[in-house]
């Protein structure tokens, strides 16, 4: 999904409490986008930070009155909305697109991964300490680069063209911004009568190539299946919060192909119970299991005391809330918030008991690639 600021005033996710009883199942064409970062799930979860937060909203929404829609199998853009937004997005998908040569030319790396992969290495290894002494079962640990790009909507067409996720997207409100490259749902949210369908899909496992060979190695190998049952249980228990009493379901693990890699994902899903909406949802399942690990809140102390930098849009959530009452949100991974001209992109990866700090690096880079061989095709990380 590709859209704008119209002008109106932002808002917060907790003023988004819209859901009907009856939805459309059309594409989205008019409601709320935005996005909520990971800090903010501090607020849910009681933990304190004094930590200084990056320059873009931690929670922000605004209303809009159309979206760009991406078919990502198909390579297809189509507009939906009111008049005065499909005569804008008309001028954006004809305009002229500049040569990969050209986007070499002003996109460029600010700061080394070379300065990171030290610091990520001990971290993976604090916390693997931390699990035998049974503090936690798993965290997520990342590590950041900053990167000047003076073209964003540039940047998000060449990505989309060379390797579309299914929840990609690119959101803009004045000056601050994030593309999505995002493979992963958060949330989603279906009005219906006898109480609203939640599904999420959370993601643990990655292969980093797409053969037959690396999807055998996936779907058998017992830490992914571990680190993924793990995290639906997470998931299970934070929608049962909210869910009507035994509604709460756990899918089949799946192998997904997501762009250049492959990865583990089960669905889980329930009925939302009567007088919950947005704000309670997120009171129970922000932020995303899957980026924090477990037990949650052990996680994200742990996340806040490793980490150099703040997380910001990355690990939060991307998504909307039309005026129809359908709600979806992804899991922010694979994403370039920018401010202005300068974007930050995060990457990061499960660590539990019997994970390789040396092999985490390398799938960190692999979950970078595609964004990196956009900013900076001839760079080279190890």
């Amino acid at each position: 999904m590709l859209t704008w600021s119209n002008g109106k005033p932002p808002i917060s996710i907790l003023e988004l409490n819209t859901l009907k009883s009856q939805c459309t199942n059309r594409p989205f064409q008019g409601g709320y986008v935005g996005w909520l970062g990971f800090e903010a799930g501090f607020h849910f979860e009681g933990v304190e930070t004094k930590r200084q937060l990056p320059n873009e909203p931690l929670d922000l929404f605004w209303e809009c009155d159309g979206a760009i829609h991406i078919d990502t199998k198909h390579q297809k853009l189509t507009v939906y909305g009111q008049m005065n937004f499909k005569e804008e997005a008309a001028k954006i998908i004809s305009s002229k697109s500049v040569s990969t040569t050209e986007l070499e030319k002003t996109a460029k790396s600010i700061s080394s991964p070379n300065q990171s992969k030290d610091h990520f290495l001990t971290a993976v290894e604090q916390v693997q300490s931390d699990i035998r002494e049974g503090h936690v079962y798993q965290v997520n640990v990342s590590w950041s680069l900053e990167h000047h790009i003076p073209n964003p909507t540039l940047v998000f067409e060449k990505l989309f063209l060379s390797n579309p996720a299914r929840y990609t997207s690119f959101l803009q409100y004045d000056n601050h911004g994030v593309i999505s490259n995002s493979p992963e749902l958060f949330l989603s949210v279906k009005p219906a009568e006898d109480g609203a369908q939640i599904t999420s899909i959370p993601i643990k496992g990655t292969a980093n190539q797409t053969d037959l060979k690396s999807r055998k190695n996936l779907w058998e190998s017992p830490k992914e299946r571990a680190e993924l049952s793990m995290i639906v249980d997470m998931v299970r228990n934070d929608l049962s919060r909210v869910a009507q009493v035994g509604t709460v379901k756990v899918h089949h693990r799946r192998i997904r192909r997501c762009g250049d890699l492959l990865h583990a994902e089960q669905k889980v899903s329930a009925k939302l119970k009567e007088g919950c909406g947005i704000p309670e949802l997120f009171a129970a399942t922000f932020p995303p299991a899957s980026v924090t690990g477990a037990p949650k809140v052990s996680a994200i102390k742990r996340i806040h005391r490793l980490e150099k930098n703040s997380r910001g849009i990355y690990t939060g959530c991307i998504g909307y809330v039309g005026h129809d009452g359908q709600a979806q949100f992804s899991v922010a991974i694979r994403c370039l918030p920018f401010t202005d001209q300068t974007a930050r992109l995060h990457i990061g990866s499960g660590i539990v008991f019997d994970s390789s700090p040396p092999l985490e690096w390398l799938e960190t880079l692999a979950k970078a690639r595609a964004i990196r061989n956009i900013l900076t095709p001839t760079s080279q990380i190890k």
